[in-house]
């Protein structure tokens, strides 16, 4: 499968969806002294059925810019707070300019009528949409409103866009919504509730903190009819097919202006999670909440994971989640939710490995696994919020993860003469408390202080058990030569305390200074520890501590700053240079005997430019020094045992690492053309590092830590870009990284450079009464070069989905993607395919809906993916779920 063959069909779909001729009209919008008024609305509506509703709003010079289908009448309506109206019948035969001049108008401009006339209304940072004025009468829900409204885009999940950006915050007249993710809300709020949506930018969720914290998060706010500010929703699945398949979903929400009660249910055997992985981060506090320290600690966690993985032979999944929101008393609110879950998983998988060292140059691993898995995590949330001088909140978390996993493995390499055998069983144990407190108060215009307490505990536990067939680094680990296979264990616990405690005050020198003193503490206490040993046939436990194993850590880190910020504006230019003063303290004693104790002063400077265009273009430049510390495992400088292959040892003389990150960005929007562009670059140059050092001997690796000034630099870039033609959409977004880099591969220092390329041209229509297609296409390579290796990976993905409405009554979707994928190098090749397929019957008067659903229709038994690393490379082939077909039963209500 050839590019030069797929692109030119994509294109030409394209311009078969856009074939209506469509002309341009545009102009200028002036006052009587001609000067351009800006946010002028400009409305086209259509007097037949042929064509469809157009808007624009003027710009900064007052010019505007529509596209309207040839020979077809419109209904043309200029409108602007403070001016006459304007209206006017136009038919086009060929591209029109022309200017209107508004005159003010003599009403008074506290009326309501007047105001009531303006669809859309820009101020500042707010957009807001009357949407009695765009509806047509037949929209069933928020998405359906949100579908026709200037500027918004809503994809078939349910995400939405403002003007390009994506929405991160649902509101319900000012109140989140659930756990903020827009897409529950707008695949369920009644459309006839909605009065108005606001479109919220730079949202900040403290309202007097808006203008003074940065923010580029864009939020809806769901304003509500009178008379509709009550309402339930949701609805109870059920599921049924082939070989005792089931699922069963019963979502229940009741909204009122002071109460919110949600219900999520899903009991399923097929796989499914009705919480995704963007749910858990929501209830996290959403991404943009999140520190960098708090984001990684968030991919390390159990529950993200599970979320996360989707290749499997079978799972069942057994999950509640609930939530209530309570307005106490005015401005006091109350937010508790719960989740749990209970899975069974089993893997089937086989992979061959490559390794690019002299004894083993290939290994077939085959692997089984069967794991019992129960997390829940529950949190209970106090916030104060008067809006306009005080906030105050309280927010507590428990977190709990149990797991039981059984593992047989099997690895052959081209120097073995016998298999080698693995049998082991896991059992992880986590328990986590979180407790935040947040201050924040303005005392006045020009003075307002941030106080932010958060502490966290987190203790782990593992226990492992190891069976062999054959030994494993027998010069390393003293094994007893015993009459049955080898059977080590390893018991693993870590406890961890977390106090931070930051400080900013907001000084407001004037409109255009400000400056913002910051302090701050974090303390952190880690006890780590671990045992490796082996099971004797009398039942006696065998340490190999004498042997250089086992670590019992006692670690602790401080770190005291202080620092000032100074943000200020000359025109459309916004600068904010900062510079903090880091104290590192950090000691670890290993067997209560001191292995490091030290001290250090770094200093961390950054700047953040940000430039808007008159024309609606916005750049924006980052440049920081940035800092983080090692955790207590990688103190640990001692040996541990981590799979039958692979053996780690941490290093008491590491130090925080240091890097330098510098990023470009430009993003522009123009309604009239439809037409979002935005490009990013980033670098970053590695000053100080964490790195490994692997020894590695056949298909055995033993990796080990050090402090390093080895050359380490990323170069990042990416380009997306999306226009509209008439019902159709495209697509294309590009993405690049290089990495230049040191390695140490049995002590020899080895340059690599990687690459990897990555594009996805991608087009979709928005019909009312026609089929709707999504048709894409996505290729990614991916090379590694270093002396005398270089390896390229070339993946191409073509998709498709069909979503179509037809008879009233019926909804017929069908999703498919083909996987290529070519090992260069190698010249092996690999294909796979996917497709999903589902019909649907529902009458809009009733409250019943079924349907007929069927996943990997083509019954495909793998899927296959490769990868490359310094020293080996992998393919893996992993089973997944066979065909499974359900008839499905809905009560909406």
């Amino acid at each position: 499968m050839k590019l030069s063959f797929a692109i030119p069909v994509l294109c030409l779909l394209v311009l078969a969806g856009a074939k209506a001729q469509q002309l341009k009209f545009s102009g200028q919008i002036t006052d009587s002294l001609k000067q351009g008024i800006a946010n002028t609305n400009v409305i086209a509506r259509p007097l037949t059925n042929e064509a469809t509703f157009q808007f624009d709003i003027s710009d900064i010079n007052g010019a505007y810019n529509l596209k309207l289908q040839a020979n077809i009448s419109y209904e043309l309506s200029i409108t602007h707070i403070g001016f006459s109206k304007i209206s006017d019948t136009i038919t086009l035969t060929q591209d029109t300019e022309r200017d209107f001049v508004l005159n003010t108008s003599t009403e008074s401009l506290d009326e309501v009528i007047i105001e009531a006339e303006m669809a859309v209304v820009v101020k500042e940072d707010t957009i807001t949409y009357r949407t009695d004025e765009f509806k047509t009468g037949e929209e069933r829900k928020l998405r359906d409103i949100l579908k026709k409204l200037p500027g918004i885009k809503v994809d078939r999940a349910g995400n939405v866009t403002v003007n390009g950006k994506p929405v991160s915050k649902l509101m319900v007249d000012g109140k989140t919504f659930f756990t903020g993710d827009e897409k529950l809300g707008v695949n369920n709020i009644p459309a006839d509730a909605v009065d108005e949506v606001e479109a919220l930018d730079n949202y900040s969720e403290i309202a007097f903190l808006k203008g003074l914290e940065d923010s580029d998060r864009m939020a809806l706010n769901i304003k509500l009819k009178e008379g509709k500010k009550r309402f339930l929703f949701g609805d109870i699945a059920a599921a049924g097919g082939v070989k005792a398949r089931y699922q069963i979903n019963p979502t229940l929400f009741y909204y009122s202006p002071k109460t919110a009660i949600n219900f999520i249910g899903d009991l399923n055997n097929t796989g499914e999670k009705s919480f995704t992985l963007k749910d858990y981060i929501n209830f996290e506090g959403g991404y943009s909440a999140a520190t960098n320290t708090n984001k990684l600690n968030l991919i390390r966690d159990n529950f993200y994971q599970f979320l996360r993985q989707d290749d499997f032979k079978f799972q069942r999944n057994h999950f509640l989640a609930g939530s209530i929101n309570q307005e106490v008393i005015p401005f006091l609110e109350f937010n508790a939710y719960s989740i749990v879950n209970s899975s069974l998983t089993r893997r089937d998988q086989t992979t061959n490995f490559d390794y690019f060292s002299e004894l083993a140059n290939q290994e077939a691993r085959s692997q089984r696994s069967r794991e019992e898995a129960d997390f829940s995590i529950s949190k209970l949330m106090l916030k104060y919020d008067n809006l306009s001088s005080v906030n105050y909140s309280s927010n507590s978390i428990i977190k709990t993860s149990r797991a039981n996993t059984r593992n047989n493995l099997s690895s052959q390499t081209t120097s073995q003469t016998e298999a080698f055998q693995l049998t082991s069983e896991q059992q992880p144990d986590n328990f986590s408390f979180i407790q935040a407190l947040s201050a924040n108060k303005q005392f006045s215009y020009t003075h307002t202080t941030s106080l932010n307490l958060n502490y966290e505990y987190n203790k782990q536990t593992n226990q492992q058990d190891w069976l062999f067939n054959q030994s494993i680094f027998s010069e390393l680990i003293p094994l007893v030569i015993t009459e049955d296979d080898f059977n080590l264990v390893q018991n693993q616990r870590e406890r961890n305390h977390l106090l931070q405690f930051n400080a900013k005050h907001y000084w407001v020198i004037n409109d255009f200074n400000h400056l913002y003193p910051i302090a701050g503490f974090n303390y952190f206490n880690t006890d780590f520890s671990n045992f490796d040993g082996q099971l004797l046939d009398n039942g006696n436990r065998f340490s190999f501590e004498d042997a250089g194993f086992n670590n019992q850590l006692d670690y602790q880190l401080t770190d005291g700053y202080f620092g000032l910020e100074y943000k200020f504006k000359i025109d459309e230019f916004v600068g904010k240079p900062s510079l903090k003063l880091h104290r590192y303290s950090w000691d670890v004693l290993q067997f209560n005997s001191s292995i490091a104790d030290t001290q250090k002063w770094v200093l961390l400077p950054a700047v953040n430019l940000d430039y808007e265009t008159k024309s609606g273009g916005n750049y924006s430049l980052d440049y920081a020094l940035k800092s983080n510390f090692a955790n207590a495992q990688q103190f640990a400088n001692r040996l541990r045992l981590l799979s039958f292959n692979r053996l780690s040892r941490g290093n008491e003389n590491l130090e925080n690492q240091l890097y330098h990150n510098l990023s470009l960005q430009y993003f522009k929007f123009n309604l009239g053309q439809k037409l979002t562009y935005s490009a990013n670059f980033n670098y970053r140059v590695q000053e100080r590092s964490i790195r490994s050092r692997t020894n590695l001997d056949g298909i055995d690796q033993i990796q080990e830590l050090f402090y390093t000034n080895l050359p380490e630099n990323a170069l990042l870039g990416s380009l997306m870009i999306n226009k509209g033609f008439y019902k159709w959409y495209v697509d294309l977004s590009v993405t690049g990284t290089r990495n230049n880099y040191s390695r140490l591969i049995n002590d020899n220092a080895v340059e690599y450079t990687s690459d990897f390329i990555s594009y996805t041209l991608q087009t979709n229509s928005a019909y009312d009464d026609f089929p709707n297609l999504d048709l894409g296409i996505t290729q990614e390579f991916t090379r590694l070069k270093s002396p005398g290796l270089e390896t390229n990976i070339m993946q191409i993905q073509p998709f498709a989905s069909l979503e179509y409405d037809f008879w009233e009554d019926f909804l017929v979707k069908f999703d498919y993607r083909l996987t290529y994928f070519e090992n260069q190098s190698s010249n092996s090749i690999n294909r796979f395919d996917i497709g999903n397929a589902s019909l649907e019957y529902w009458n809009p008067d009733k409250a019943w809906r079924v349907s007929l659903q069927a996943t990997n229709i083509f019954n495909t038994g793998f899927r296959r993916r490769s990868n490359v690393s310094e020293f080996v490379i992998s393919d893996q082939r992993q089973l997944i779920q066979p065909r499974i077909i359900l008839l499905q039963l809905t009560y909406k209500l």
